[in-house]
């Protein structure tokens, strides 16, 4: 006749699952991990060329060489301050999330130094 089917042991929950690493998927864009193109930028006043902030992104470029976050950034800023003009520079290319945050730490550390530490209004953190 049919037997009942006999409940799997429950496996123990120990974080370990059976399936190898290589099909773990990449690690989200904003991981520590992530490796792939990443930039560095800084957002201007354009009235005084002053830098607001340093920041770091993997969400690419325009066709242009704009960084894409920075110009929705720019675009917002723009938007709110009718009396000031902003713009955004792609400093320096980077190959993984861990090269592009370190040297955006360093170069925040470096700015509030020589310009006092309320000189970077847009940067929320020193990471």
């Amino acid at each position: 006749g049919m037997t009942p089917k006999t409940p799997k042991p429950q496996s123990l929950s120990n974080g370990a699952s059976c399936s190898t690493d290589a099909a773990a998927p990449k690690p989200h864009k904003n991981s520590l991990d992530y490796v792939g193109d990443t930039h560095l930028y800084v957002i201007r006043d354009m009235n005084t060329g002053k830098i607001l902030k340093y920041g770091e992104s993997a969400a690419g470029k325009t066709q242009i060489g704009e960084s894409k976050r920075a110009r929705a950034q720019v675009n917002k800023l723009n938007r709110q301050n009718t009396d000031r003009r902003f713009k955004s520079d792609v400093v320096r290319d980077f190959e993984s999330k861990k090269a592009v945050r370190k040297s955006e730490t360093k170069y925040i550390e470096t700015h509030k130094k020589v310009f006092g530490k309320d000189s970077l209004p847009l940067n929320k953190n020193n990471r």
